[in-house]
C-alpha cells in the first residue's frame, strides 16, 4: 500500500501528518516560531493533504512543550479524533514537570497535569473519542488498573465509546494486519523524584483529581508547589522528562521507492520542488518519530532497539531527528548508528541559539538531512 509523510513548515516546533489509504494520522501540531505559521499550515498545508475529510484517525502527543502542542486548538476546531496516542506519566512526575515549567496554579493547562483524561473530555468535548495511555517502557506493571489494558489492538477494534486504554509495553496498533504503529515511551529519562515528594503528592492525589471546589484544588496544588520548591529549587531544570517515539512501518516485506517533494505554503502561495530520493535498500521503508526524545547515550539507543526490534530498527528510511537536532539529545556517529535514508530536522535556525546545532548536522551529512523551517516544508512517497 502507498503512504506520504508529511513535515510542515512551522519552524521551531513540530508539525508532522502521515496518510495510509483513508487512514490520516498526526503526529505533533506546534510552534514558538509564530501561531500564524501553525494556523497557515493546518488551513492550507494539511486541508490539501486531507482531500476534505474532517476526521484525524490518530493524533499523537510526543510531550506538551508548546512548541509541539500550540496548534492544538486550532487543529480540534476543524477535525475530530478518533483516538488520541498520550504517554503515561505518574501524578508525582506530572506535577514535577508542570512545576518545572513554571506553570502556575491557577493556569488552565494545569488542569492537564493533574487530570488529562477529564481534562481533555471538557476542553474538547465531542472532538476526541478515545484516549491511549503508553506507559513507561520498563514496566511490566499495570499502571492503570480501571482502564483497558491492551496488548495489540486493530484500529478496526476501537469503538466510539469515549473510553481510555492502557497499551502494555512493546504492543503495536495495526491498521488491517498491514501497517504497525509502535510507542516507546523512554523510561531513562525520567528525573529521581525524593520520597518525600512523591508520598506529599499520593497522599493528595484523591482529593486533586475529585475536587469540585477550586479553592480547594488550588491549596493542595500550591501545598505540592511549595514542597516542591523546597525540595528541588534552582536545581529543577525546564525540561522534557518525557517524548513519546513512534515507530510506523508495513507490517510485511515491501520494496519501496521515495520521491520527495520540498515544499512551501504561505497565504499567498504555494510551490512545490521535485526530487527523487534514491533508499540504498528498497526494503528500508520505515518513519521513526522522537519529538524531544534523548538518544545521547548508548544505552538509550539499545533500550530503542530492544524495544522495537532489531529487524524493525534497520528498516528506518525516515528518522526525525531528536528535538530539533539538539547537541544534548545526540551523541556522536549516532547517524551511522541509525542510517536513515532521510534525516529530517524541524527548526528555526535564526532563533537565537537555534537549532540544529552544528555537530548533530554534521552527524547527518551523509543521511540526506533535510531542514525543515519556516518556508520550507517536505512531502515524502512511498510507492
Amino acid at each position: 500500500m502507498d503512504y506520504n509523510i508529511n513535515f510542515y513548515a512551522v519552524g521551531q516546533g513540530l508539525f508532522s501528518s502521515g496518510h495510509i489509504g483513508n487512514f490520516n494520522f498526526v503526529y505533533d501540531c506546534g510552534t514558538v516560531s509564530s501561531q500564524k505559521l501553525i494556523k497557515t499550515q493546518i488551513d492550507i498545508a494539511f486541508k490539501r493533504n486531507m482531500k476534505g475529510n474532517r476526521t484525524i484517525d490518530l493524533l499523537v502527543i510526543s510531550h506538551f512543550d508548546k512548541d509541539h502542542i500550540s496548534g492544538l486548538d486550532h487543529l480540534l476546531k476543524t477535525y475530530k479524533v478518533k483516538t488520541i496516542l498520550l504517554p503515561y506519566v505518574d501524578l508525582p512526575h506530572r506535577l514535577f514537570l508542570a512545576f518545572s515549567h513554571k506553570i502556575g496554579v491557577r493556569s488552565e493547562i494545569m488542569g492537564f497535569f493533574t487530570n488529562p483524561e477529564e481534562y481533555l473530555s471538557i476542553k474538547y468535548e465531542n472532538k476526541i473519542e478515545n484516549i491511549i495511555f503508553i506507559p513507561p517502557s520498563n514496566t511490566d506493571e499495570i499502571v492503570r488498573e480501571e482502564e483497558f489494558y491492551l496488548n495489540k489492538i486493530s484500529f478496526e477494534n476501537i469503538t466510539n465509546n469515549n473510553r481510555v486504554y492502557t497499551l502494555k509495553p512493546k504492543s503495536a496498533l495495526i491498521i488491517k494486519d498491514m501497517f504497525q504503529f509502535i510507542p516507546y515511551n523512554d523510561a531513562s529519562i525520567n528525573p529521581k523524584l525524593t520520597k518525600r515528594f512523591i508520598k506529599m503528592v499520593n497522599h493528595e492525589k484523591y482529593g486533586i483529581e475529585n475536587s469540585n471546589n477550586s479553592t480547594n484544588y488550588q491549596l493542595r496544588i500550591t501545598t505540592i508547589r511549595d514542597l516542591f520548591d523546597e525540595e528541588f529549587g534552582n536545581n529543577a531544570q525546564s525540561r522534557n522528562i518525557i517524548s513519546l517515539f513512534l515507530y510506523i512501518s508495513p507490517m510485511h516485506s515491501s520494496s519501496y521507492k521515495i520521491r520527495g517533494y520540498q515544499n512551501c505554503y504561505t497565504e499567498q502561495r504555494y510551490k512545490d520542488i521535485h526530487f527523487k530520493v534514491f533508499s540504498h535498500d528498497r526494503k528500508k521503508n520505515a518513519i521513526l518519530y522522537t519529538g524531544d526524545g534523548y538518544l545521547k547515550e548508548l544505552f538509550q539507543l539499545n533500550n530503542l532497539v530492544n524495544y522495537i526490534g532489531k529487524d524493525n530498527f534497520e528498516g528506518i528510511s525516515c528518522l526525525q531527528v531528536m528535538h530539533h537536532g539538539a547537541f544534548s539529545c545526540w551523541h556522536n556517529g549516532l547517524a551511522k548508528k541509525i542510517n536513515p535514508c532521510i534525516s529530517v530536522f524541524s527548526a528555526d535556525h535564526t532563533r537565537k541559539n537555534g537549532h540544529p546545532h552544528s555537530d548533530v548536522f554534521r552527524d547527518f551529512l551523509a543521511f540526506y538531512p533535510m531542514i525543515i523551517d519556516k518556508e520550507r516544508g517536505l512531502t515524502l512517497n512511498f510507492h
